[in-house]
């Protein structure tokens, strides 16, 4: 079921993903692209994995969390990598990814905190 207080988480990871396509799509017309090889793979999979987290709390999928853990880790690899580069689209990246990897840490911390209020046993507990 779609919970509303993931819509932010959502559109941030939505966002990270387009910053992360621009920028590994930038990177190739670079005049010189030696370093750039890493810095292409973690915006590739940072966008990827942005997309998934997203589509999975859209969904409302119990696997939303999972998936957004992995989602904070490829957003904090990603600025940390692109965070060293001088060019614009590697900074807009990097801050992307800060502040999507801020949101997702949010949201799993929303989750923790709901699984600890959840009631135990109930009619069918075991």
């Amino acid at each position: 079921m779609y919970r509303p207080q993931f819509q932010s988480c959502i559109e941030r990871c939505q966002a990270c993903a387009l910053a992360c396509d621009a920028c590994a799509s930038a990177m190739p017309a670079q005049p010189q692209l030696v370093g750039m090889a890493s810095c292409i793979q973690f915006a590739s999979d940072c966008a990827q994995a942005c997309r998934a987290a997203a589509s999975l709390m859209a969904q409302g999928s119990d696997l939303a969390g999972q998936l957004c853990l992995a989602c904070e880790e490829a957003c904090r690899r990603c600025a940390r990598e692109c965070g060293t580069r001088p060019e614009q689209h590697c900074q807009h990246c990097a801050q992307a990814c800060q502040s999507c990897a801020a949101e997702c840490q949010k949201m799993l911390a929303s989750l923790k905190h709901g699984a600890e209020k959840k009631p135990t046993g109930g009619p069918y507990a075991g």
